[in-house]
């Protein structure tokens, strides 16, 4: 389906983002979940909400391959960057530490069988869930086990926020509440569908997006934090991770739904035909959406609004970092664009079918492709 410039514009012109005050006092991000260094990226999307942003610079405009790491399994999603390291998930079942400025192996572990997802660092540990229905916390330093606690089924997540750990599992699915400290369970509840990848958590509310692929039906939960009590659930269809931003909650799926925290629909942003990866979402100025090879921005304050067509689809959501949105397509081409006016600045090709999400730290970006290459440029 080829959608217009003219055609996204009176689109989104149409949607509208709805004011929530009074409803629910939304914190800081950091607020919400562990304190976040300026140039780190802990966890998927970065912080516990999803935004996908960081005030941080990344590469030049003239970027430079930092290093280049060829590992043994394909990248599926973005790498978490802490304190200088950074560390990363493969599809072949292993973990990775890697020195964030030259790339060479801290630690390694090949036993847990790691989902290709992104890991989280909480409490001096890296946390990630398995294809067994494990989910692991390693001691950061130097890979040892800290605790492993037994789930339902493969995990999806986690997202640390408050000193627990937020996951759903895809088979016998159910949502869990975890001591992020030794990994106890403080409630768990069932859902009627396996959960989409990382829950979006509030201060008092735990979102996660639910689908049935088979059926082309999806769901958005919002849930007590305390209790795990379903406070609301809205249908929508393919549901990718939810976002929490300002007053409004993004439900992306074919089209981008949203919802106050009461759960009264508050509007819908329809970009093309595909399925909307997960946005970025600014300091409260602006969305990204990437989707169709259209990428979009909707100015919900005083933020900029364009349309830019890409060469090729997306292959995941972008990220913001100061003034620059990153995103790679399934060519595994690397796209670096002006955050205020929609231009391109640069093309980077990379070894593989795709390339993942990005994450921004450390002065530098980093991706990872369906290869297993991992990059650094800055």
């Amino acid at each position: 389906m080829n959608v217009s410039r003219r055609e996204v514009s009176a689109l989104l012109a149409g949607s509208t983002l709805v004011s929530t005050a009074g409803c629910v006092d939304f914190l800081a991000a950091e607020e919400t979940g562990p304190a976040i260094g300026p140039t780190d990226w802990p966890s998927f999307q970065r912080t516990a909400r999803n935004h996908g942003y960081t005030e941080a610079g990344g590469p030049s405009d003239e970027p430079t391959e930092r290093w280049r790491v060829d590992l043994p399994g394909g990248v599926g999603e973005q790498v978490a960057v802490v304190d200088g390291t950074v560390y990363v998930c493969t599809e072949s079942g292993s973990v990775h530490a890697l020195d964030a400025k030259s790339g060479d192996e801290e630690w390694a572990e090949h036993d847990y069988g790691a989902r290709a997802h992104c890991p989280c660092v909480v409490d001096g540990n890296l946390v990630f869930g398995t294809e067994t229905g494990d989910i692991v916390a390693l001691d950061r330093t130097d890979g040892s086990e800290a605790w492993t606690t037994e789930l339902s089924g493969p995990v999806a997540g986690p997202t640390p926020a408050g000193g627990e750990l937020y996951v759903g599992t895809t088979e016998s699915p159910r949502v869990y509440a975890l001591e992020a400290t030794d990994g106890e369970i403080e409630w768990d509840v069932p859902v009627d569908a396996p959960v989409v990848d990382y829950p979006a958590v509030t201060d008092d509310a735990v979102h996660v997006g639910l689908e049935n692929t088979a059926m082309l039906q999806g769901w958005i939960h919002r849930l007590d934090r305390e209790s795990g009590d379903t406070v609301w659930r809205r249908d929508g269809t393919r549901m990718q991770s939810p976002v929490v931003a300002d007053q409004t909650i993004y439900a992306p799926s074919l089209t981008m739904s949203m919802y106050r925290p009461s759960g009264v629909y508050a509007g819908e942003m329809s970009v093309s035909g595909h399925i909307l990866w997960t946005p970025a979402v600014t300091d409260g100025t602006s969305v990204v959406i990437g989707t169709g090879g259209i990428l979009a921005t909707k100015s919900h304050d005083d933020g900029p609004d364009w349309i830019l067509e890409l060469e090729g689809r997306p292959h995941s959501g972008p990220v913001v970092a100061d003034d620059r949105v990153y995103l790679a397509g399934d060519e595994a081409v690397l796209v670096s664009i002006d955050y205020q006016q929609g231009e391109v600045l640069w093309r980077r090709p990379l070894d593989g079918e795709f390339g993942t999400r990005p994450a921004v730290a450390d002065d530098a970006l980093f991706v990872g492709t369906s290869d297993g290459a991992l990059y650094a440029f800055e």
